[in-house]
């Protein structure tokens, strides 16, 4: 079985579970609109097939208390879900359930949205393929995470459910130093009770270089700031928020980001399967790798309810083109997701470079 071909089919025709079967969730930041599964170590977020706009050949049926993975009718491995966390049985003194605070994203990594809304959702020009507000309006979670429930969940989590490493992520604002204190008051109370590794996801408006410093002094390991697409026409279309800065003051940030983080520590999601050309991706995910950023490639899951939904999903031949050329690059650079200390590259269940990556 070559896994990383399966990964890529995976996540191109997407998956149907079956009856009985109820994992995954609907909406949010990170892996919605998708289910969660290992084969062996592996680890696959793979959307809905309903979502793809591709007829899917996969499907998960459980027989005899486990679960295979079956191709046309066939099975061709067994899968385990991750078990639901222990962690999602509680609630904080307010009375709020721990899993509106945090979630378990693959095996080990605990994710939150610590400020759950966007300004750019306010101003009428947000990404238009994320789904962050949509998870708060269904009510799955809380507008906003106090620091000092954060830190509890963080623990609880680590001691009960054997979380490795943790993403935080947020919405933008305009003051990004105003949100900056915020967010390192987060790190800085999570710092008390735990030694985690932490990956913070952020896009700055306005100054930047002292923010990332008062990051990196509250605690946080790794950044993850998200460029999404190189091409030009792409970003006005669909990132019009974040398309008023250019590719080169993006540069002059992540390379801002790198000096104070290190090489490989520094993270940039490129989504694929938004009408971008290959070689668009493949040269920008060269340009950011001689800065030393890990170029995340990520195909594109439709979630329902966002405007990118009717793209469906990239095909596997675009996909793995694009995974192959990005791996030579990695391995020039010498960057590699095992050397990221945490955050979505670490556990890479979204995509499928880490598969691709060269092997020493």
């Amino acid at each position: 079985m070559d896994i990383k071909k399966l990964k890529v089919n995976l996540q191109s025709y997407g998956i149907a579970l079956d009856d009985g079967i109820s994992v995954g969730r609907a909406s949010g930041a990170g892996p919605a609109g998708s289910v969660t599964f290992l084969i062996n170590d592996t680890q696959i977020n793979a959307p809905y097939s309903e979502n793809t706009g591709k007829e899917s050949p996969y499907k998960i049926i459980k027989q005899n208390g486990k679960f295979s993975l079956m191709q046309d009718g066939r099975a061709i491995c067994e899968i385990k879900f991750p078990p639901v966390p222990k962690f999602y049985k509680e609630k904080t003194g307010d009375d709020i359930s721990y899993k509106k605070i945090a979630l378990l994203h693959g095996k080990d990594c605990l994710a939150t949205t610590i400020v759950q809304r966007c300004e750019l959702w306010r101003k009428g020009n947000k990404c238009k393929f994320c789904a962050i507000e949509l998870s708060l309006k269904n009510g799955a979670t809380i507008a906003e995470k106090k620091p000092e429930d954060l830190a509890e969940v963080v623990r609880k989590a680590e001691k009960e459910d054997g979380i490795e490493h943790l993403t935080l992520t947020s919405g933008t604002s305009q003051n990004f130093s105003h949100l900056t204190t915020f967010l390192a008051r987060c790190v800085e109370k999570i710092r008390e009770k735990s030694s985690i590794p932490i990956h913070l996801q952020v896009y700055p408006f306005g100054e930047y270089k002292k923010p990332f410093e008062i990051l990196k002094d509250a605690g946080v390991d790794t950044l993850g700031i998200h460029i999404e697409s190189f091409d030009e026409e792409i970003r006005n279309r669909y990132i019009p928020g974040k398309s008023c800065h250019s590719l080169k003051e993006i540069g002059e940030m992540l390379k801002c980001a790198v000096a104070i983080f290190g090489k490989n520590q520094v993270t940039s999601f490129i989504i694929i399967g938004l009408g971008e050309t290959a070689e668009s991706v493949i040269e920008g995910s060269r340009w950011l790798a001689q800065m030393g950023v890990y170029p995340f490639i990520v195909p594109h899951h439709p979630i329902r309810g966002t405007e990118t939904y009717h793209l469906g999903t990239p095909t596997p031949q675009y996909q793995e083109k694009i995974y192959v050329e990005v791996s030579k690059i990695l391995d020039e650079y010498g960057l590699s997701s095992t050397e990221v200390k945490a955050g979505c590259v670490k556990c890479a269940a979204c995509s499928a470079i880490k598969e691709f990556e060269i092997k020493k």
